[in-house]
């Protein structure tokens, strides 16, 4: 009964889990494809205004390179000549006609010629309708802009919108004679755009040169509205696209695009995607009940081989289903055949390498301290009997003790003897060595791994002595809080890299160079004692090897 309550709830689980991440997926490619036919449509619509606006910035350099050239030359020749009345109208209004380019209208530029005090004295609009306005705006012109034929935008009086070009007359020497000013109606450049592009040409004040729509216009001055000034545009409920160029210091284009067909365009993509993801929805969720199905059938019997692997019953699996479930079942006979082979050889390496471990450990004893010890003997033979007899006492003990096979753990207060011979032959070598041992009665019965301390020793007097004669080595055994005990090592030898001892703390670290005794030692007591810690310390001239063993990992013979 359990196993169809969990074969069911696999079966809903996994046509659950692929009805979930396929219909994600269907979601996120329905994303994609609205996401990438907006940018589409916005790139598309974006090369179209970037076109327009290239195509007026064109037109509008060559209509501004024209008059200027033109006007450059009526101002040293035509306009010198009628200002000092050695020329006619007649020769002005010829001058004025070349002026205008080809296929415009006459009526959309205006030239005006004044003397020096700004009164016209010649207007090609026979009309001379606005002379004066016309030339009250030179003089202010020319009050900031005397040598320069620099574009400015004007609205007459009229509400007509004009580019300005002035230009100064002087004679031969250099007499000023008075001003040439050319205004260009804005409608020279009309039309320029399609019906769904239209543009602004303006300037740094927002003041209007030419237009192709009056829609963002503003106020009696006739300005672009600043709203327009952006990107994307909504404005009264309506959406636009805009781009603007530069077209000279104080003049720009913007064209802009009212997006009407976007809205439908994303409605028909999400209607068409829903449609498509329904569809895809029922499919994926038709498919994903018969793969849960043949899916936990086959799990189930699966499940149902490794209890009997487990119970012993059998010793491989047994499918055959046709499919990835059988070449999985097939590859976990060969995992078990390889760990059955491996667990075998394992055992048996595990048995010999405890009994080498044991016995490498207990009977490693360096040469040189057996080497420097009977030569220290034969000196003292010569000046000090007694202290030969306390040395080879001592040596006796030392040897005894680390070759006896009585047992795999000893008392701590035991290892300590052990280590009060072999340090009392270190004090007789060295003079100014010096070592403490101090520990409490409530530990001298805790069992140990045999010569637990004797590699950490070694270790300290090895590296120790190289720096300094007076070492100091101290031995502290005690309980600690939660009933754990501390065992330390601490010498005055100089201290160690923070290299060796960031290895040593390192619990993946599986070589140390010269200082292969600490990681032994390690290893040897995280193998006994599991749960405890074995840490290194070093400040200024002093390292500390610190052993915490837990409660929990204490050794009971």
């Amino acid at each position: 009964m359990k196993s169809e309550e969990i074969r069911s709830s696999y079966r809903k689980k996994l046509r659950w889990d692929i009805v979930h991440s396929l219909s994600i997926l269907s979601i996120i490619c329905l994303t994609l494809v609205i996401t990438l036919s907006v940018i589409f449509y916005v790139v598309l619509t974006s090369r179209t205004l970037i076109k327009e606006k290239d195509e007026i910035a064109k037109r509008y350099d060559d209509l501004a390179e024209h008059y200027t050239t033109s006007l450059e030359k009526i101002s040293r020749y035509q306009a010198v000549k009628f200002l000092n009345q050695s020329g006619t109208e007649r020769e002005m209004y010829a001058a004025y006609y070349q002026l205008i380019p080809r296929g415009d209208s006459i009526g959309e530029t205006r030239l005006i010629l004044t003397n020096e005090k700004f009164q016209a004295v010649f207007d090609s609009d026979s009309t001379k309708s606005n002379d004066i306005e016309f030339a009250n705006y030179t003089r202010t012109v020319i009050s900031n802009h005397a040598e320069t034929v620099k574009p400015h935008v004007y609205l007459s009086q009229r509400k007509d919108h004009y580019l300005v070009l002035v230009k100064a007359v002087k004679d031969e020497k250099g007499k000023l004679l008075g001003y040439a000013s050319c205004f260009i109606k804005g409608d020279a450049l009309v039309p320029l755009t399609t019906d769904q592009i239209q543009y602004y040409i303006y300037d740094n004040f927002d003041n209007i040169f030419s237009m192709s729509t009056n829609y963002f216009v503003q106020g009696t001055l006739e300005k672009v509205n600043p709203v327009l000034f952006h990107r994307i545009v909504r404005y009264q409920g309506k959406l636009f696209f805009t781009d603007t160029k530069r077209l000279s210091d104080n003049l720009q284009v913007i064209v802009f695009h009212q997006e009407t067909t976007l809205i439908s365009i994303l409605v028909f993509l999400v209607i068409g995607m829903l449609l498509f993801s329904l569809t895809t929805f029922l499919l994926i969720h038709r498919f994903a009940g018969r793969l849960a199905e043949n899916s936990a059938s086959q799990i189930e019997t699966l499940t149902v081989q490794m209890n009997e692997i487990a119970l012993g019953k059998t010793q491989r699996f047994d499918l055959q289903s046709g499919d990835e479930f059988e070449i999985l079942s097939d590859r976990i006979n060969d995992l078990l055949e390889s760990l059955d082979r491996m667990h075998d050889n394992n055992i048996d390496l595990l048995r010999e390498n405890i009994i080498a471990e044991k016995k490498k450990l207990e009977a490693q004893f360096n040469p040189h301290f057996l080497y420097n010890t009977l030569e220290t003997i034969r000196i003292a033979s010569y000046y000090d009997p007694s202290l030969v007899d306390e040395m080879v006492i001592n040596l006796n003990e030392v040897l005894r003790y680390s070759i006896s096979e009585t047992t795999e753990y000893s008392r701590l207060a035991d290892d300590l003897n052990y280590l009060r011979y072999y340090l009392r032959i270190f004090e007789i070598r060295f003079e100014a060595f010096n070592y403490t041992i101090q520990v409490e009665d409530e530990l001298k019965n805790l069992y140990v791994p045999k010569l637990l301390l004797l590699p950490i020793v070694e270790n300290s007097l090895k590296y120790g002595l190289m720096t300094r004669d007076d070492l100091t080595l101290a031995i502290e055994c005690r309980l600690i809080e939660n009933g754990n005990v501390s065992i330390s090592v601490i010498d005055t030898g100089g201290g160690i890299p923070e290299k060796i001892i960031r290895s040593v703390n390192d619990s993946n670290q599986k070589t140390l160079g010269n200082h292969h005794g600490l990681l032994n030692s390690k290893r040897r007591f995280l193998l006994t004692y599991p749960h405890s810690k074995f840490i290194l310390n070093s400040i200024s001239q002093e390292t500390a090897v610190i052993m915490e063993i837990k409660k929990e990992d204490f050794i009971h013979v």
